[in-house]
């Protein structure tokens, strides 16, 4: 793994992103510098840049992403 690099990537192009990074986050952590520089890059390059403090929000942006219909409520 390298430093900044962000947890989840989903490299299916949609719209006008080619692809959707997804950085997973816990209680009151925040991005570190290395992310932060990276998520600009990425976003910069075209690609959705999402942060995630739940797997459910993860999995919002993943679905609403992909035009996928729910399957877990």
């Amino acid at each position: 793994m390298k430093s900044g690099v962000w947890d989840i990537f989903y490299p299916l192009p949609m719209g006008e992103y080619h692809g959707l990074f997804i950085e997973m986050k816990y209680g009151s952590n925040k991005l570190t510098p290395e992310q932060v520089e990276f998520g600009d890059v990425m976003k910069a390059r075209g690609y959705l840049c999402q942060v995630a403090y739940r797997w459910q929000d993860a999995y919002q942006y993943l679905i609403e992403y992909a035009g996928l219909k729910k399957q877990f409520e």
